[in-house]
């Protein structure tokens, strides 16, 4: 395998990329690092030192969390006509809750009125699970952090590159299903979708026969399951708008390979990083695992936006 770094000049602009040639297809895979602590009190950091300076007036405070299996919080999963399949959601959403309430603000710290909350809160600042990062602008929010976050450092193969986009500016985490650091864009490794296709944008394709393309995949291209049971509805993604259309149906919201939430009454916020299916027919959801079928023949696919052209060609 060589990889070498190509650089083209025109004029004050400079592209840079890396050529990576004489490896097989069947070597290459998908590597999410393990999910590290140390990525949120980083992630804050960004904020802080490169994010927030462009425009400090613009961002309030943040306070990123995740929360631990060790350090549980009694809290109900349903809120309003949602019912959430992960905790930190429900907690971001119960915490923000609050924070409209007035009943946890800021100074020049937070301010908890909930001893006990307090008391967790301090806790899982304490265990690295909480860091906070501030402008000036009047406001408060608490934003989750995706367990599929880590440091590519992490990974220990040839070469190793950042392949995804992943939910990192505040403006994107905009619906209650949202997690910093979530990935999106479709990614298939040996006939296994570990990512589902969104956006509709370019992705590249390498058959089982070694034969290679550039397509634009669609979620219409595949057969979905929840725990096992085919998913059968209507699909609405981000490309189509905020929110779903108003309706009495049960709406199944889906990040990745897991079920997030399932809210009724239409009007649901799509996730950047995921789709809203609703269905006729309400489904009882167990695990919330989600699996993907119809890409069986292909080896390696992946779809991180815009395609690059080089004189006329992708």
């Amino acid at each position: 395998m060589v990889s070498t770094i190509v650089t083209k000049r025109d004029g004050w602009e400079i592209q840079r990329v890396q050529k990576v040639e004489g490896f097989p297809w069947e070597e290459l895979r998908p590597q999410a690092p393990p999910f590290d602590r140390r990525a949120i009190g980083e992630i804050a950091r960004l904020y802080q030192v490169t994010i927030i300076p462009k425009n400090p007036g613009k961002f309030g405070w943040f306070v990123f969390f995740r929360l631990d299996e060790d350090l549980p919080f009694p809290l109900s999963m349903t809120r309003g006509n949602i019912t959430f399949l992960d905790p930190n959601l429900a907690f971001a959403s119960y915490v923000n809750g609050l924070v409209s309430k007035g009943e946890i603000a800021v100074n020049d710290r937070l301010a908890v009125n909930d001893p006990v909350l307090r008391e967790y809160l301090d806790r899982l600042a304490v265990e690295g699970l909480l860091s906070i990062a501030n402008g000036t602008a009047d406001s408060l929010r608490f934003i989750p952090v995706s367990d599929e976050l880590g440091f590519a450092s992490a990974v220990e193969e040839e070469l190793v590159v950042n392949s995804h986009f992943f939910l990192m500016d505040s403006s994107d985490l905009d619906s209650p299903f949202c997690t910093l650091g979530s990935p999106y864009g479709l990614s298939v490794h040996q006939g296994l979708v570990e990512l589902p296709p969104l956006n509709e944008r370019p992705a590249l394709f390498v058959n089982k026969a070694g034969e290679t393309w550039i397509d634009v995949p669609r979620l219409s291209d595949l057969k979905i399951e929840v725990d096992g049971i085919p998913l059968e509805g209507e699909i609405y993604t981000r490309s189509g708008g905020r929110s779903t259309p108003p309706s009495d149906n049960q709406e199944i919201v889906i990040v990745g390979r897991r079920v997030v939430g399932v809210s009724t009454g239409g009007n649901t916020i799509i996730p950047m990083a995921g789709f809203v299916v609703t269905v006729d027919e309400p489904v009882e959801i167990h695990e919330g695992i989600v699996t993907y079928t119809g890409y069986e023949d292909i080896l390696f696919a992946i779809q991180v936006g815009p395609s690059m052209m080089d004189e006329g060609r992708i």
